[in-house]
């Protein structure tokens, strides 16, 4: 990330209005995108660092914020009291660093927390579940608050606690909204974020001992893929007094279970969470897609065809988008044979829903041979999120059948020609893709510049695949666009061809790329063995003469071996035969 340009100039009130607190370690990917978002609203900025070891402090520092040098205590609570206590407004907001303050009435909230006479205010996490932003999970939670009246307290999803000698007024509703980044797959662990979580969850629970604190060990434990360890803890309060944790933890034990292809278990699962009686979109999603896990397509739709407006379906002040729901009731559709319902209700969800009902959805419309429909509902309206949405979704297809992939990738160039993101994933299927196809994406991809980006070159280079198919790549790219670098690659893949495979090989070099062949013999001939394996593979194929060539710069530049009296045998029986 470039360093900011950018140096902040405080407001400088009497007393500030508002302080925003963070505490940070190691952010420098994500912390200027923070800042930056706050400064309209916030008089100061309070960083505590926890021992960053990167350009945190230094970009922090540029851009306006009050750093305090501190260190990691395995206590998220101490940690933001530092720097709430440090702050010096009227009013804190807690904000951290993957986290982006959406715009909004600034001037408003401002005058709100001026003028009003309540404590505290909510704001909404839209939790981010996939590189596109597409938010699945929202929560609400007390992050605006009068700075002498708060204080956090819990080593590990640390909560909100009153510390004012009087009863706090907190808003019930929501006056600001952040976009929080910090649950994706890939942040999880380049920060090694499940096993710290892990840590401190389980000291935690050493010191608390409660019901509570074993689901928040194996929500950690959940967060790290431990699902065994993760159903022990369950195990354990799976008939806990307190409901709310029992509730959380029977909607845990099917998600794990169901992750884990337990169906029997996630069903006895789910039949306890259902008799709780407490209605969430989440428990109907779930519901639903046990169900569907065994086959119970119209039990599973009826189940899930119900909207459920994210507002409504808050629980525990969690919602959840009904996006995956309406994608499960497509599935199952489809399954039912309904497929045009089934792709209906796909589509219309397609714009904005969980990234992986696209395999699914694909593989239907690949089957009808209407791909081409799939087109404006992945593009959507907004073309620049949609393109960072077609690269995550295109780099999740790279494991569907690659004929649908080449499909789908076709619709989308006819759709927009030299389409780049059709073109980077074919080059990350290239692979795999039949001849003919390498042969037309590698014209199409060295018609727009991306000459490393051409599927020959990639299936030409990439040994796992067979070597046979490796030469016929190299060949097509040497004959079809005259390309250096695929000489190189033509001679080790025909280094690496079995005896029994140089004559089909050299067959096929001949119908496709006849101006390949000369470098095609010279990879296959390393030794005088093998150059007797090709001047049989020639003389087979009627080109005597080519033969002789091969004998004789075996027997004349290849060091003597096993093979030597035969090469010379071979070629006295051809120079007999007048050739």
């Amino acid at each position: 990330m470039a360093k900011s340009s950018r140096r902040r100039v405080p407001r400088q009130p009497a007393k500030p209005l508002l302080s925003a607190c963070m505490i940070v370690k190691d952010e420098e990917a994500v912390i200027e995108r923070c800042l930056a978002a706050l400064e309209p609203l916030v008089d100061e900025i309070v960083v505590h660092d926890t021992g960053s070891t990167d350009r945190t402090v230094e970009i922090c520092e540029s851009m306006g914020a009050r750093v305090i040098r501190g260190e990691w205590r395995d206590d998220f609570s101490w940690a933001r009291n530092v720097s709430i206590e440090a702050a010096r407004g009227e009013w804190v907001l807690v904000v951290d660093a993957d986290e982006v303050l959406v715009p909004t009435n600034f001037t408003g909230l401002r005058r709100l927390l001026r003028e009003g006479d309540l404590d505290g205010y909510r704001a909404q996490v839209n939790n981010a579940q996939d590189v596109t932003g597409r938010t699945s999970v929202v929560h609400t939670s007390v992050r605006l608050f009068r700075q002498t009246m708060f204080r956090y307290s819990g080593r590990i999803h640390e909560q909100v606690v009153s510390i004012a000698s009087h009863q706090v007024r907190v808003d019930a509703g929501e006056v600001l909204e952040l976009d929080h980044w910090g649950y994706l797959p890939e942040v999880m662990a380049a920060k090694d974020k499940a096993n710290r979580n892990i840590h401190l969850a389980e000291v935690s629970h050493q010191e608390e001992g409660t019901e509570k604190s074993i689901l928040e060990t194996a929500r950690a434990l959940s967060l790290g893929n431990e699902h065994e360890r993760t159903l022990e803890r369950l195990e354990l309060i799976r008939d806990a007094e307190d409901e709310g944790v029992r509730h959380s933890a029977l909607q845990l034990g099917v998600q794990i279970h169901s992750r884990m292809g337990h169906l029997d278990e996630a069903l006895a699962w789910l039949e306890d969470l259902l008799s709780i009686g407490r209605s969430s979109a989440l428990t109907t999603y779930l519901h639903g897609y046990v169900l569907m896990m065994d086959q119970r397509w119209e039990e599973a739709i009826a189940v899930l065809d119900t909207e459920h407006d994210v507002a409504a379906s808050m629980a525990h002040g969690v919602s959840h988008s009904t996006d995956g729901a309406r994608a499960l009731i497509a599935r199952c559709l489809v399954a039912l044979g309904r497929e045009e319902e089934g792709l209906d209700v796909y589509l219309d969800v397609a714009t904005e829903g969980p990234l992986d009902m696209w395999p699914e959805l694909l593989r239907v419309l690949y089957l009808r041979g209407e791909m081409d429909r799939a087109v404006p509902a992945f593009l959507g309206r907004d073309m620049e999120a949609s393109g960072h949405r077609l690269r995550a979704a295109l780099a999740m297809l790279v494991s569907c059948p690659v004929e649908v992939g080449d499909a789908f990738a076709e619709a989308l160039y006819t759709a927009n020609p030299g389409d780049r993101h059709a073109l980077a994933f074919i080059s990350m299927v290239g692979h795999r893709l039949p001849l003919d196809r390498a042969v037309t994406w590698s014209a199409r991809a060295r018609d727009v510049g991306l000459d490393q980006g051409c599927p020959l070159l990639r299936q030409a280079d990439e040994l796992t695949i067979p070597a046979t198919q490796r030469v016929s790549a190299s060949a097509a790219a040497m004959q079809a666009f005259g390309d250096g670098q695929a000489v190189g690659s033509l001679g080790r893949a025909a280094r690496d061809l079995s005896d029994d495979e140089v004559l089909e090989a050299l067959y096929t070099v001949g119908e496709v790329a006849p101006s390949a062949l000369e470098t095609f013999v010279l990879g296959v001939v390393t030794s005088q063995a093998r150059a007797l394996v090709m001047a049989r593979a020639l003389a087979q194929l009627h080109a005597e003469e080519q033969a002789v060539a091969v004998l004789r710069m075996g027997l004349e530049d290849l060091d003597a071996d096993d093979s030597t009296a035969e090469l010379r045998g071979m070629l006295g029986e051809l120079e007999s035969a007048g050739v």
